[in-house]
């Protein structure tokens, strides 16, 4: 099941993914311009920096130009919201799983974020 947004909402967080696609590197200025619209849907919403817990990078199942030292996504109603996942989101509990190549990731709240 897909976030609840409404019509305006989806729209904005749909311009800010196409604005940050997945060859960015904007994954956490992103976040942070989401979060915002999340906190309208969802006042426990939170941006999630995470990094790798071996190695330098993190990989996603995603085909990337450029490598990724760490990633951002918001998490809002229990979905994470990212470039990856487009504007319906991925339930946080299958995130990792059908997102990245490794589950080895450290997820540690963005600053400013607040858990519920």
């Amino acid at each position: 099941m897909a976030i609840d947004w409404t019509v305006r909402q989806a729209s904005r967080v749909g311009g800010i993914l196409v604005a940050n696609g997945v060859n960015s590197g904007n994954c956490l200025p992103a976040a942070r311009e989401i979060h915002p619209v999340a906190l309208e849907r969802d006042a426990g919403s939170v941006v999630w920096q995470l990094w790798p817990t071996e190695g330098r990078y993190v990989v996603p199942r995603t085909e990337l130009t450029r490598l990724w030292h760490y990633h951002a996504t918001v998490e809002v109603s229990a979905h994470c919201v990212c470039a990856l996942t487009g504007v319906p989101g991925t339930a946080r509990a299958e995130y990792v799983a059908r997102h990245w190549k490794e589950d080895g990731l450290a997820w540690e709240l963005d600053e400013g974020s607040e858990v519920p």
